[in-house]
């Protein structure tokens, strides 16, 4: 009885849901409704939404199951309609809630003690040339009746915001877009928007090359500087450095990953052509690279 009041009152503050009953189950041995699971400290950690639903048993599984016909067949059991697990920040301030929708297989959070803002991706990926601008968008659905404002607060001077002050109207959705300078090799970043009460922490990833497999079967001439980051986009193997000439083979890589960082250090100032081999279709790709190191 305790643990229920607990629950009861802890919800309440919540969800305003006042005397609203929670962990119960049907005459028939159903869950219905919302069953909470709480942490040590009275916390919520996990609230389920289930259906109690029946069927009578199909003539075929009467049969296997060798009950008469004449019998009552029906079953009796829950469906769980969706899932909310609640997740803190260290001072056990509540950081989002992360809902499961398991009949549509969807997963959507909230922000907010009072669920007042909704996104579906918090989490970002790219791969792009170094050096190209990245476009992110964001969609913040506002689940009240007042005006939300966010303030972006981003963690590396690359990324370009063009709505410094963003506000999402009631009951609306908005898109939240900034751009990002895409730098060499593997990099992370976070941008944070954030008001009085509410954090939300959006974090990308980024990959950045200098040359792709496709510049170079273009056969244009291209510039690189210093060491570089090849990203292979094709079936090619190795790729070869030769003299202007195509005489003298200077280096040979393996391209075995699909993103490989060349070391140029051996490799002097001038003009030079760079050949990739695939082997599966037994062709060389040929284009022309100057190579401008600044020794930095």
């Amino acid at each position: 009885m305790k643990l229920v009041l607990i629950i009861i009152s802890l919800l309440s503050v919540l969800f305003g849901l006042g005397q609203e009953s929670y962990n119960k189950m049907t005459e028939n041995g159903q869950k219905t409704g919302q069953w909470i699971e709480l942490y040590p400290n009275g916390k919520v950690y996990l609230i389920e939404y289930y259906v109690p639903v029946s069927r009578k048993l199909k003539a075929t599984e009467l049969f296997f199951h060798k009950i008469p016909q004449n019998k009552d067949s029906t079953i009796y059991y829950e469906v769980l309609k969706w899932t909310e697990k609640y997740e803190y920040n260290d001072d056990w301030s509540l950081k989002r809630i992360k809902r499961i929708d398991n009949i549509h297989e969807k997963v959507i959070y909230f922000y907010g003690v009072n669920k007042e803002i909704t996104l579906s991706n918090y989490e970002f990926n790219f791969t792009g040339k170094v050096g190209d601008k990245h476009t992110i968008e964001i969609e913040l659905i506002n689940n009240t009746d007042t005006v939300i404002f966010l303030k972006p607060k981003v963690s590396s001077t690359n990324f370009i915001i063009h709505n410094p002050d963003f506000y999402i109207p009631a009951r609306e959705n908005k898109t939240f877009s900034f751009e990002l300078l895409t730098e060499p090799d593997k990099n992370s970043y976070t941008i944070t928007m954030q008001n009085d009460s509410i954090t939300i922490d959006f974090y990308i990833a980024a990959f950045g090359y200098h040359l792709s497999s496709k510049e170079i079967e273009k056969g244009e001439k291209v510039i690189i500087k210093n060491n570089f980051v090849y990203y292979r986009t094709g079936n090619e193997a190795l790729l070869k450095i030769y003299d202007f000439e195509k005489k003298n083979e200077l280096k040979t890589i393996s391209l075995a990953k699909e993103k490989t960082i060349v070391d140029l250090s051996n490799i002097e100032n001038g003009n030079y052509f760079f050949c990739i081999i695939n082997y599966s279709s037994q062709t060389r790709n040929y284009c022309e690279v100057k190579i401008e190191k600044n020794n930095k």
